[in-house]
């Protein structure tokens, strides 16, 4: 195999793993824990503190019994609007009086600059408590927003992506980000400051024992708030900062129960595991399960998956909290139907080293190995942004035409990863079809916006900033999408601002979103700390172009999206021929 072939197949995994190595940073109190010590050793964080307080009163916060609220927020705080009282976010609600001049549709600043901007809170006037925690004073909060270490390989195939983005391009969306905060959100005599952190640990494969201490250093030296880093994996790395009680956001779909362990420091924008777990089971359990297969590659005849029953594989990376949402959540949810995937699972290591024999044997697993009768005729893949360009096209190159689904992990639901799966990694034979072509399931993410017109452009843009945004908008966009979640937590917080206050407020900020509004509903329910709460069924279209670039290849919506339990039986309403 040549180098430009090699280079071809090995650096788009690479890019996955830059993009999603969290590496932020604790005081180091402790010895590193492996991955396998995560759930013995998480449990509790922060569970047993008190201190959430009325900012109006300074009393404690009292739930619907008149208990006195925990630091936990109540075991995960009430349902939208639900039984605390007193925290910042509802004082508007609740008539609290003050100058409320600067909302709009009751919104804390113009939702058509975003859709998710917070609920109104009353113009704050007085003084603040001054320093409430790590990284707050009177005047300042100081937010740390992780760069990991780079790879010049690998940033080619990201620039080629339209994923990439430098550390100067980062520095100015943070600035622009810094900037819009202060002037829009309420934040109670303080404005926030957010600090880059460009990481030294190497990150293909992540190397734990370097990034831990490097997390522990951040806090050390930076005494941050609250550290940011918009990733998927190093669960490791999240439980080091919530073990040293420094609030966190990053990590998507970890499972519900590592932030609930580790209560209040760990949240994230994207969907849980748990919730995506559940969310795909029941769908399947009501349009899939126990009917033949019909949305398979027909491009080879002697093995001809349609119309047979229907047998689910499924493909997930091997970090602790991934691999844990496919055995103890999808599982069960799928045997309330009778179903299972058996040993059809793979989980696959961020190794670059090692990308030719995984997805070989990734794909063999699906396969069943040989055995007759156990290949898998539908194939989920609970994926980052690119590795699923090595798994498509080792089916193709197997002439293995499954089903493949979706259920909205890593952005692999965005219509630019669709259309790079339709590119010529993943599709090797000119004239045949791609892997792709019939793809379909479910979208944890709202429907697309036009570049450069996106949310992340429009804050750039009421930032007072000049030109485009400094990378690809729809990179900028998902990184302010993260912003506006810390903003979001720390204005619910109130005056008096902790981990625990921020836990009890946000639950008073109710649900937004979903059904026909064409946005992920979000909000925080008992028991989440993960923002987006609702699915759209989509199917993978290769000629129709996208809203976002107008390219070929755009994910179709069919009909409102869905809440847990809003899944009706009867097959999905999906073309068979696109």
């Amino acid at each position: 195999m040549n180098r430009s072939t090699l280079a071809r197949r090995y650096l788009p995994l690479a890019a996955v793993v830059m993009v999603q190595l969290l590496i932020i940073a604790v005081v180091p109190s402790k010895a590193p824990r492996s991955g396998d010590q995560l759930a013995a050793t998480g449990g509790g964080v922060g569970g047993a503190e008190t201190g959430a307080v009325d900012p109006a009163t300074g009393a404690p916060l009292t739930d619907a019994t008149g208990g006195a609220a925990t630091g936990a927020g109540g075991t995960a705080g009430g349902a939208a609007g639900g039984a605390r009282t007193g925290a910042a976010g509802a004082t508007a609600a609740s008539g609290a009086k003050g100058d409320v001049s600067h909302c709009i549709d009751g919104r804390q600043f113009n939702p058509a600059i975003d859709y998710y901007a917070p609920p109104c809170v009353p113009k704050f006037t007085g003084k603040n408590p001054g320093a409430t925690y790590q990284g707050v004073t009177a005047d300042t909060i100081t937010l740390v927003d992780y760069y990991d270490k780079g790879n010049d390989a690998v940033n080619a195939i990201l620039q080629a992506q339209g994923s990439y983005v430098s550390a100067d391009q980062q520095a100015a969306m943070d600035k622009a980000a810094e900037k819009f905060i202060n002037e829009h959100y309420e934040l109670y005599g303080r404005k926030v400051k957010i600090e880059l952190f460009q990481g030294t640990c190497q990150s293909i494969p992540p190397d734990l024992k370097c990034l831990r201490p490097e997390m522990d250093q951040i806090v050390k030296d930076k005494h941050p708030y609250f550290v940011k880093w918009n990733t998927s994996l190093c669960s490791a790395c999240y439980d080091e900062l919530s073990a040293l009680k420094t609030p966190n956001a990053g990590g998507w779909h970890f499972r519900d129960q590592f932030s609930q362990a580790r209560r209040p420091y760990h949240w994230d924008e994207m969907m849980s595991g748990t919730t995506m777990a559940k969310h795909f089971g029941e769908w399947w359990c009501a349009s899939l399960a126990k009917k033949p297969a019909k949305y398979a590659g027909t491009q080879n005849p002697a093995d001809l998956i349609n119309g047979r029953q229907r047998l689910l594989g499924v493909i997930s990376t091997n970090d602790p909290e991934n691999q844990g949402s496919v055995t103890k959540d999808l599982a069960p949810e799928l045997a309330k139907c009778g179903e299972s995937f058996g040993d059809r699972t793979y989980y696959y290591e961020q190794n670059i080293n090692t990308v030719e024999t995984q997805r070989v044997q990734a794909v063999g697993k699906m396969r069943g190995n040989g055995t007759p009768g156990s290949e898998a005729t539908s194939v989920l893949c609970l994926c980052d942004l690119v590795a699923p360009q090595f798994l498509y096209e080792e089916e193709q190159q197997e002439r293995y035409w499954p089903e493949n689904l979706i259920a909205g992990s890593g952005l692999m639901d965005r219509d630019p990863s669709g259309q790079s799966y339709e590119g010529s990694v993943a599709c090797p034979t000119p004239g045949e079809g791609c892997e792709y072509d019939l793809a379909f399931g479910l979208s944890s993410i709202s429907n697309p916006e036009k570049k450069d017109a996106d949310v992340g452009t429009r804050v750039w843009k009421a930032a007072g900033m000049s030109g485009a945004t400094p990378a690809e908008s729809q990179a900028n966009s998902h990184d302010w999408e993260y912003w506006n979640l810390i903003a979001t937590l720390i204005q619910s917080s109130g005056p008096t601002l902790t981990p625990q206050n921020m836990d009890a407020g946000v639950r008073q900020y109710g649900m937004r979103g979903g059904g026909a509004t064409g946005h992920v509903l979000r909000g925080f329910p008992a028991g989440s700390y993960a923002w987006n709460q609702d699915m759209r069924l989509v199917f993978f279209s290769k000629g129709k172009p996208s809203p976002y670039n107008g390219d070929p290849g755009t994910y179709v919506q069919v009909g409102d999206r869905f809440t847990l339990g809003g899944y009706r039986p009867g097959d999905p309403p999906i073309p068979t021929q696109r």
